[in-house]
């Protein structure tokens, strides 16, 4: 889930969020000051041709207006305001008798002179009177910088229509937004514990308590439209709006990093069991290769010994037959010696004849043994 759609849903949950804006009703202050005065910089930037002395109508001088011809058509004038206001009363007159008076009009304004996109406050009947006349500005739309009355129709029938004097009433935006607030209720904020670790929530959790459409809601278009922010409450707003995203972005961390640190902790989990499962089949083989060499070393000793005992076997058994011949030898040589120097009769047998001689003589040999 995006974190522009988890901020709208956090948006439309929270009331809180949801600025309204509203009009104060008119002063009926006689003090009030007036953008539409010379004093304060206000000029008549256009008119219609044929117009004259359009200086006069923001100057307080009975003796001085703006002369228009009544058969002139589309009969306007346009003027550059002291500053941005929102337009709440209008005071045109006319003092002069012996000429016609204005009857219908219309205003117009705008925020750059240069904008061919009028926006109009609505038209108005003055009454055939010579004082000044007052129009209140129900709705004033936008802050204005200038102010356009067209002149659509004229009492009687005389040759000159002249305006003396036009004054126009407002608010400013520094007044708008000390007046908002003040009207503003305090928001009383409750205190509350909260627990320095996070409760965790789970990813199925997090995604199911998100419904999956988000449903279309259509804003009911009024009638009347709301008049334009100032700068103030712009930058109002948009420290608020900064605020709750912010807000709403720390949120979005927090949910993330739960995400993060429960992916984390599971990706632990796995690698430990995986290290551990490692671990145990080493070991496993590690014991098993230990047995086998203890049981070949166990093997090899037996055979060992049992080559051993053999030797020693046959070490004792030619140790006896050693000492069996010593025995022998020595009973032997004992013979020896106690038989030496005795005779020995060899008998001669009869029918031995010896070769050298004729004679039969009788042969005895004397046999000695020595070692």
């Amino acid at each position: 889930m995006s974190f522009e759609s988890w901020k709208k849903l956090k948006i439309k949950s929270d009331p809180t969020l949801k600025n309204t804006s509203q009009i104060s009703p008119v002063k009926n202050d006689e003090n009030r000051f007036n953008f539409a005065s010379i004093d304060c910089a206000a000029k008549v930037v256009k008119t219609n041709e044929g117009a004259q002395e359009s200086k006069s109508i923001l100057m307080e001088n009975k003796d001085s207006y703006l002369v228009n011809k009544c058969s002139t058509k589309d009969q306007f004038l346009i003027i550059e305001l002291c500053q941005d206001i929102l337009i709440d009363l209008i005071e045109i007159g006319n003092f002069e008798f012996f000429s016609s008076n204005f009857k219908r009009f219309k205003v117009s304004v705008n925020e750059r002179y240069e904008d061919t996109n009028w926006k109009s406050l609505g038209e108005f009947e003055a009454s055939n009177s010579r004082t000044l006349q007052k129009f209140k500005i129900i709705n004033p739309l936008i802050w204005a910088k200038f102010i356009k009355i067209e002149i659509l129709e004229h009492y009687g029938s005389e040759f000159y229509c002249p305006i003396s004097l036009v004054k126009v009433y407002g608010k400013t935006m520094l007044e708008e937004f000390k007046e908002q607030t003040i009207e503003q209720p305090s928001v009383e904020t409750d205190e509350c514990k909260i627990n320095s670790t996070l409760p965790y929530l789970g990813l199925n959790e997090f995604l199911n308590s998100i419904p999956e459409y988000c449903e279309v809601v259509e804003e009911e278009s009024t009638a009347t439209n709301n008049p334009q922010d100032s700068i103030f409450k712009n930058i109002i707003k948009r420290l608020s709006l900064l605020e709750s995203n912010a807000s709403l972005s720390l949120l979005y961390i927090e949910e993330q990093s739960r995400l993060l640190s429960d992916s984390f902790r599971k990706l632990q989990m796995e690698q430990s069991h995986d290290l551990d499962k490692l671990l145990w089949n080493f070991n496993q083989t590690f014991n098993q290769q230990m047995l086998k060499i203890n049981q070949f070393n166990q093997f090899k000793l037996f055979e060992s010994n049992k080559v051993i005992s053999n030797l020693a076997n046959d070490l004792s058994f030619y140790k006896k037959l050693l000492l069996v011949n010593f025995v022998l030898l020595t009973v032997l040589v004992c013979f020896l010696l106690l038989s030496k120097d005795l005779p020995v009769e060899i008998p001669i047998p009869r029918n031995y004849q010896f070769k050298v001689g004729s004679t039969k003589k009788k042969y005895k040999k004397k046999s000695k043994y020595r070692f």
